[in-house]
């Protein structure tokens, strides 16, 4: 299963927080590099990739590679049910997910990636964990729980409730 730490502390991003913070990371990764695509880790790096597309006026690829399926963790290490496309042949991708925990999926996305022709990869992701490998631009690190805009309420019963891994014991 993935790493499991204790989480020190909650750190709850509003969607209005997201606001700031995604215009910060954008600014940082443009003092050094220019993305040619994005290429978005499914389901929780898909927003920050769609904005930080949108910004950098560039294509966002999404992947899907995760411990989880169906919200779950459920694997040992992460798995591939998207793959790469070939579209990042040549180009220099931004890869994006929302938080590095341990920096594995970040990991093997950028080889997959690379493995693809792409020139050059560059990670990013809004937070980190201390004891995470570290993407080449974040903007937090914390080894709270990060609970980010999009996963905060699930539909359960056809009404909206905090997420399970969000409600405190």
């Amino acid at each position: 299963m993935p790493i499991k730490h204790q989480h020190k502390g909650r750190y709850e991003i509003s969607w209005e927080k997201f606001g700031s913070l995604y215009k910060e990371l954008a600014l940082k990764i443009a003092e050094e590099f220019t993305p040619e695509c994005v290429v978005g880790i499914s389901k929780g790096g898909l927003p920050l990739a769609t904005v930080l597309a949108s910004i950098f006026r560039v294509d966002l690829y999404p992947v899907r590679l995760s411990y989880r399926e169906m919200d779950r963790e459920i694997h040992s290490s992460p798995r591939w049910s998207v793959p790469v496309t070939d579209k990042v042949k040549g180009k220099k991708v931004l890869l994006v997910d929302d938080i590095s925990v341990s920096g594995e999926s970040l990991k093997i996305a950028k080889e997959e990636i690379l493995k693809m022709g792409a020139k050059e990869v560059k990670s990013v992701t809004l937070s980190v964990h201390t004891h995470s490998v570290k993407p080449d631009f974040f903007i937090l690190e914390t080894d709270a729980l990060v609970i980010h805009p999009w996963d905060k309420w699930v539909m359960i019963d056809r009404g909206f409730e905090l997420h399970p891994e969000y409600r405190e014991e």
